[in-house]
């Protein structure tokens, strides 16, 4: 079966005839008042992948968007990553995929539960959107609350007034206390955190133009070489990273060569993809090409309003409730699962959730009814969307090149060892995430899971020392002074953090610690509960 000589033109009609198609994206919109520079763009880079612009130094702008997953946030493939949705319960009907951020905390690192989540890593309530080709939407996140005017998140003054949602989105995550911060977290602590931090402290592999701007300076050096005067601030900070991501460009697939006419670009198949694309598809009303969206929003019948207002959330219209942002369709196939909520695990659950002409009739986009489209057409419109990768996204190289993550490293705590359940067989759950990166100021250890408004203490020491004591495995030497740190668990989640200041001298690198918490608890055999061991080595 050929689709393509007949559904092919009706594309290029709406988009130009084969010849004059752009084959390369428009021009970047870039806002005058902040011009794209060479040291711009590589101190944005750093701030960017550096995971000390989060509280909990675990986070950065990078890790929910990595660029071989299409822009988007491969955690959200698993189970690690799921919010409650609007009934607060996991493992119901209205779950939503999101992102892992940080635990719930306080300026001075305690963790506090909170929800389903305790104190465990808390998890967004969409999924991430992908950061490439984002410089192009007049208004970023899922309901476009990101304007294109991009004021002080201090003082509120306008510092761009056009052209500038890529600003006004990335100064919301580092503040969410679920996402980056913690409680009360604003651009003054932000600021404060990156002014005193060794620029990409804990990533490697940077390539060689990173590698060369950064040096051994410092980030109020690097601020200088960019803006004049040292002086790191909310808006320079925010302004450095929109400009690295304006670079984030894909314009390079199989499908940009195809419309240019380079012969053998697409397969038959994807040709008859590309033709239901624009045709019985009708999937170019909203993807159009060349960005293939129309930076608009739309109510595609995902989910219902009570769960998600989306843009109506922001506006109040009526005609915006249940509206989200259409996504950009290059690099799709790199990261699954779709929709703001996640919940269509495969491009051709998309194709069949359109085919059926939505799910949630309520407010639903005129543009949106059953496609009826046979096997044969979807089989071919999932191959035309998984020709739209652009190989420098995949393989990682120029303008996507990336540095390694501390998340992604070995130098993370390691959990090992046997824990000892207590009264009704839980065991109490060690949380180690935090970065021993040394000369932290406030490295949380915590535990969750043991007996609530228990004593506990959290053992600490440079010694190992694996054996039974109490009845319980033991993974620390006790005997060593002030190995036990004394605390008292919540009475909600039988929970509990500790946070300890790393020693600043570089003699400090290489020390090795190990940790475990004891919690008393008259239900276990030993009058003792006890979670695995954790070790850590400073760096």
């Amino acid at each position: 079966m050929n689709l393509s000589h007949a559904l092919i033109a009706t594309v290029l009609v709406t988009t130009g005839s084969a010849a004059t198609a752009q084959s390369s994206l428009p021009p970047v919109p870039t806002p005058a008042g902040n011009p794209t520079t060479f040291e711009k763009v590589q101190l944005g880079k750093a701030l960017y992948w550096d995971e000390q612009l989060s509280s909990s130094r675990t986070t950065a702008c990078a890790t929910c968007h990595i660029p071989s997953a299409g822009g988007c946030d491969p955690r959200s493939i698993g189970g690690n990553s799921l919010h409650p949705g609007l009934d607060g319960l996991l493992g119901t009907i209205d779950d939503v995929v999101g992102s892992p951020g940080v635990p719930n905390s306080d300026l001075d690192g305690s963790y506090w539960p909170v929800d389903v989540f305790g104190i465990g890593v808390q998890v967004t309530g969409r999924k991430a959107p992908s950061v490439i080709n984002a410089a192009y939407s007049p208004m970023l996140f899922w309901d476009g609350r990101a304007s294109n005017t991009f004021q002080d998140p201090l003082t509120g003054a306008t510092v761009l007034s056009d052209l500038a949602a890529l600003e006004s989105q990335a100064a919301g995550p580092p503040q969410s206390p679920a996402e980056m911060g913690h409680m009360g977290r604003d651009w003054s602590n932000i600021a404060a955190r990156m002014e005193t931090s060794k620029p990409l402290a804990m990533a490697s592999n940077l390539d060689a133009n990173l590698s060369a701007f950064v040096g051994n300076r410092s980030y109020p050096d690097l601020f200088e070489t960019v803006f004049g005067t040292n002086d790191v601030t909310p808006s320079r900070i925010l302004m450095a990273i929109a400009a690295y991501e304006r670079t984030l460009i894909s314009d390079r697939t199989p499908f940009d060569a195809f419309v240019v006419g380079v012969p053998n670009t697409m397969t038959p198949l994807e040709l008859d993809g590309y033709g239901v694309f624009g045709g019985s598809g009708r999937c170019h009303s909203c993807h159009t090409p060349p960005l293939l969206t129309d930076n608009q929003f739309h109510n595609v019948g995902v989910s219902t309003i009570a769960q998600d207002p989306g843009r109506g959330g922001i506006t109040g219209l009526a005609q915006d409730m249940g509206a989200f942002r259409t996504p950009g369709l290059r690099n799709v196939a790199l990261h699954p699962p779709y929709f703001h909520d996640g919940n269509a695990a495969t491009l051709m659950d998309v194709v069949e959730a359109y085919d059926r002409g939505g799910d949630v009739h309520e407010n639903l986009s005129p543009m949106i009814h059953p496609l009826n489209l046979t096997a044969y057409e979807k089989t071919a419109l999932v191959a035309f969307l998984e020709v739209l990768t652009d190989p420098r996204v995949v393989n990682e190289t120029a303008p996507f090149e990336r540095p390694t993550l501390y998340s992604e490293s070995n130098a993370r705590p390691q959990i090992y060892g046997q824990a000892t359940p207590g009264a009704g067989g839980s065991a109490p759950i060690c949380v180690a995430i935090e970065p021993p990166l040394h000369g932290t100021d406030s490295l949380t250890i915590a535990v969750h899971g043991g007996l609530p408004d228990a004593h506990g203490f959290l053992a600490l020491s440079r010694l190992e020392d694996v054996r039974t004591f109490a009845g319980i495995e033991l993974m620390v030497d006790i005997s060593t002074p002030h190995a036990l740190i004394p605390v008292r668990l919540h009475a909600v989640a039988g929970s509990a953090s500790y946070s300890m200041v790393l020693p600043e001298d570089i003699q400090s690198i290489g020390t090795q610690f190990f940790a475990q918490w004891l919690v008393r608890d008259p239900g276990s055999p030993g009058g003792l509960s006890a979670s695995q061991g954790m070790a850590f080595t400073i760096f």
